[in-house]
């Protein structure tokens, strides 16, 4: 025969109450320093489903874990750029590349068709048409799933990607 759970009474519920509200503070405390809330819930004792419990019942709780989520990526996000300018610095070509085809237009990735025009251009007003032109051609691919070469995940979906019909630009 199971064993029905006892309704808490009023003290207990205050108990209980108070206890989650410390292990709340003590999880968003650790949540601000790290981006990862497997990691919070092993440091402060807290099991993932409870978090996404809290997350579901409690909107203050979800509004403050999601600030807490944002501050802490934030801060992982300078990191990660101070050791790639690091990188940059010590001569890593890999962290070179990685800055310029994010940075400037110059180096970022384009269909190579669309490049071999914009480099027979004649002259900057062209290369400027044809550099919008590839901009445009850009968010279609990403309207349509394109992805960037670092972003695909094997080799299937490499070849996958080789066999779409990307729209041809107009002759300029």
């Amino acid at each position: 025969m199971k064993k029905v759970a006892k309704k808490p009474n009023k003290k207990e519920s205050k108990i209980i109450e108070a206890r989650q509200r410390m292990e709340k503070a003590a999880f968003l405390e650790k949540l601000k320093d790290t981006p990862l809330v497997q990691v919070a819930c092993r440091k402060t004792g807290i099991g993932r489903s409870t978090y996404y419990r809290w997350i579901e019942e409690d909107e203050k709780f979800a509004s403050d874990a999601k600030i807490a989520l944002f501050q802490s990526t934030a801060i992982t996000d300078d990191l990660a750029e101070s050791k790639l300018i690091q990188a940059m610095q010590n001569g890593e070509s890999w962290a070179i590349k990685f800055w310029l085809t994010h940075h400037k237009d110059e180096y970022k990735y384009k269909p190579e068709t669309l490049k071999q025009f914009e480099d027979n251009a004649d002259d900057a007003r062209r290369r400027r048409d044809i550099r919008i032109m590839i901009e445009e051609v850009n968010r279609k691919f990403e309207m349509d799933g394109y992805k960037e070469p670092w972003q695909k995940n094997n080799k299937q979906e490499v070849q996958d990607d080789r066999k779409k019909n990307y729209p041809s630009p107009d002759p300029v």
